[in-house]
């Protein structure tokens, strides 16, 4: 497998999608001061970042037969849950992907994993990369109390007085 896309992009038509592409984009810094420290995507991507459309489809793709499109997050399943999580927590994605859904159009998350399996002969191993689809539904993106939590501490400005307290808390003997 080339990429997770590539290999969404394969899936898809595979399964009769005839109109798939993506829609992700590169979006590369223009001085090194905008750059900033290289974390994350910017220390993989060193000269910008991956931005995707919405903030949450990678690929798009639809289908004569079913009606509106087919949104797709392309992962590894060991991120899978990180993912659900920003969907949830950031308010401005969580709301392209209710009036995505309430358009009438589907969104799931491609999360891929490589598993190893054994040789027919019995010696040794070989890796394959397996698809574990999950569907989002408004009823997956409602709000946990920990989600409600994230949201209110995020929003919530910093205080001198609470940065004081943590930053005293990290010195205790």
């Amino acid at each position: 497998m080339a990429t997770r896309p590539s290999a969404s992009l394969k899936h898809l038509r595979d399964r009769g999608h005839k109109g798939v592409a993506v829609v992700e984009k590169f979006v590369a810094f223009h001085d090194a001061a905008e750059a900033g420290p290289r974390s994350g995507q910017r220390a993989k991507f060193g000269g910008g970042y991956r931005k995707d459309l919405f903030g949450f489809a990678d690929l798009i793709a639809f289908r004569r037969e079913s009606p509106g499109c087919l949104f797709v997050q392309c992962t590894t399943k060991g991120a899978l849950t990180a993912h659900l999580r920003k969907f949830r927590r950031d308010l401005e994605v969580r709301q392209n992907i209710l009036d995505c859904l309430a358009a009438g159009n589907r969104v799931v998350i491609h999360a891929w994993e490589k598993v190893e399996i054994p040789n027919k002969r019995g010696c040794g191993t070989h890796n394959r990369w397996t698809l574990n689809e999950r569907e989002i539904s408004e009823e997956s993106m409602e709000l946990t109390d920990a989600d409600k939590r994230a949201i209110k501490a995020a929003l919530e400005p910093a205080t001198s007085e609470s940065v004081h307290v943590k930053t005293e808390e990290l010195f205790k003997p």
